[in-house]
């Protein structure tokens, strides 16, 4: 007979956030591929003296998945390589950074990711060939860190990865800028993730030296990558159903999804809801049900998006993202903003301001680094349309 469905899981999955939502991990093997290689070159440049060649940045819009990659590159980092995830408010100064380090390193070797094998306290690191040497005494900077740290002929890289850096503060990024130059010597390849702005925020902090291979740009997932995640999923709760049924969820579920990371999670989870109900037979489960209340959670996860701005000039953003010709340059895009603005600024700020904002938001996106911004998820765009609309306007909402 065959196994019951798992429906502890199920229940565990449908209530997980969109930041868990890393548990079915597809596709994404050319970026895992170049973190790697990245992680390879620092590994030659610590070995041979030379200085590091800069930081992994890991961009595209909301719900593109990064940090679902990030997630991915800790619990499996690439051949050789260890992983360490540091929050970015632990970045606040030299001292936080460091206590977050040495948190890390003096993990049970049991739970360090990356699959080597480590020998007492040297290895809690990850790595083999890495020796630890300090004292008693805690360290406070970087370079007490470094001193601690001898690297064997056989050493690899670690990365330390950092999710939403594009909130970063200019101290913060003071605190990447002396990984990214090498300043200390330091053996961790920063593994950076956030929106289109990040590497405005890195630059402006004086990390602009970074080759093009390793500027990353998540977008939506390839063909058959969401329906393979479904099929995950399904196995792993021992979810019943024949195969063709199987396949033809996997195959709707891909389609609602628009092989948008954020839209997979939120269709899978309508899923799991709906299997609940048909206590995890297939067969029984309702798609008009499970189509409506993917696209509830959708919507629910773009109001969340909106912004006190974005609410107090609704209508003015939707006549924005009707009118204005995109992909747009950020010049031409804030003189329509300008000539949008006859009634005042977009809630309470100036065209650059509001522009800049949108970018923040996820809501404008230079998917190639060219400086020509788009609206990333068709959805979105049509959401703020008609929440800003006239029959959609809320109290308050500035209007030209």
């Amino acid at each position: 007979m065959a196994d019951a469905p798992e429906l502890d899981g199920l229940l565990e999955f449908s209530e997980e956030t969109d930041r868990d939502s890393g548990r079915f991990f597809v596709g994404r093997e050319a970026e895992t591929g170049r973190v790697g290689k990245a992680a390879e070159k620092w590994t030659r440049s610590v070995k041979s003296g030379d200085a590091p060649l800069g930081v992994v940045l890991i961009s595209g819009a909301p719900g593109a998945g990064k940090t679902a990659l990030l997630g991915q590159l800790l619990k499996h980092p690439p051949p050789t390589t260890a992983a360490l995830s540091v929050p970015l408010l632990r970045l606040s100064s030299e001292a936080e950074l460091v206590r977050s380090l040495t948190d890390a390193l003096t993990k049970p070797a049991g739970r360090v990711a990356g699959g080597l094998r480590p020998s007492g306290v040297t290895a809690n690191l990850g790595l083999a060939k890495f020796s630890w040497g300090l004292s008693s005494t805690p360290p406070t900077t970087l370079g007490d860190l470094d001193r601690g740290l001898s690297v064997g002929g056989g050493a690899a890289a670690a990365m330390l990865l950092i999710d939403e850096v594009q909130t970063a503060t200019p101290d913060q990024v003071r605190m990447l800028a002396a990984l990214h130059l090498g300043a200390t010597g330091f053996p961790l390849v920063p593994v950076l993730a956030g929106l289109s702005d990040s590497s405005d925020v890195l630059s402006a902090g004086g990390i602009s030296r970074r080759a093009a291979t390793y500027d990353i740009r998540l977008d939506r997932l390839h063909e058959g990558e969401p329906a393979e995640a479904v099929r995950m999923m399904l196995g792993e709760y021992r979810v019943r159903g024949p195969e063709p049924v199987r396949a033809r969820w996997c195959r709707a579920i891909e389609a609602i999804s628009d092989r948008w990371p954020q839209h997979v999670k939120t269709a899978m989870t309508a899923l799991a809801r709906e299997l609940l109900r048909a206590d995890g037979e297939l067969e029984r489960a309702d798609w008009e049900r499970t189509r409506n209340d993917a696209a509830a959670l959708r919507t629910r996860g773009y109001e969340a998006r909106r912004s006190p701005h974005m609410r107090r000039a609704g209508t003015l953003l939707a006549r924005f993202l009707e009118e204005t010709p995109l992909p747009a340059d950020e010049e031409r895009a804030i003189r329509h903003l300008e000539g949008l603005m006859t009634g005042g600024p977009a809630g309470g700020m100036a065209p650059g301001a509001f522009f800049d904002h949108l970018v923040h938001q996820g809501v404008l996106h230079d998917p190639e680094g060219t400086g020509e911004y788009v609206c990333p998820i068709p959805s979105l765009r049509d959401y703020l349309i008609r929440r800003g609309q006239a029959g959609h306007a809320e109290p308050g909402d500035a209007r030209p």
